[in-house]
């Protein structure tokens, strides 16, 4: 894991793919990141949609237009269906963002990457993505998450 410190310049971005329901857990987050005074932006559905299929050219490009254009530079992603698919489908999405040189370290704009999901999800995205930042098994307090998200205790409401 990439662990990194928040900064108030930073702006998340929250997505789910299209065919995940949950939202509660983009919420939650977007409330405590407001509460901390960072700014978030919630991926519409055409994006959310463009997450199921990171093998599709049109999807990966829209995915980057929606980060650039909104200044996103902490991507937080959201799965919690089976366990398997979710670990494989982000897995896939950092294979393709290192392609397209998203990361601060090639260049780009993302400085943090975040999953949430199932704790076996989790545990797999530990395991096999080391580009993620943190991970959130949905069982996280509000102080918690923000040391997951490096968010400095201070800012806390």
């Amino acid at each position: 894991m990439r662990p990194v410190k928040t900064r108030r310049s930073d702006r998340f971005g929250l997505v789910r793919p299209g065919v995940e329901a949950h939202t509660l857990g983009i919420s939650s987050a977007q409330q405590l990141l407001e509460h901390c005074g960072i700014e978030s932006v919630i991926a519409d559905a055409r994006i959310c949609a463009a997450f199921d299929h990171p093998q599709i050219a049109e999807s990966v490009s829209d995915v980057e237009q929606w980060l650039r254009a909104n200044g996103i530079t902490m991507l937080g992603f959201s799965y919690r269906l089976d366990p398997e698919q979710g670990a494989e489908l982000f897995a896939h999405w950092v294979y393709r963002l290192k392609d397209r040189r998203l990361f601060a370290e090639q260049g780009g704009p993302l400085r943090g990457l975040f999953f949430a999901g199932l704790p076996g999800a989790c545990q797999r995205v530990q395991r096999d993505v080391p580009e993620v930042s943190g991970v959130f098994a949905g069982d996280e307090t509000p102080l918690e998450t923000m040391s997951i998200l490096g968010i400095e205790s201070a800012w806390a409401p």
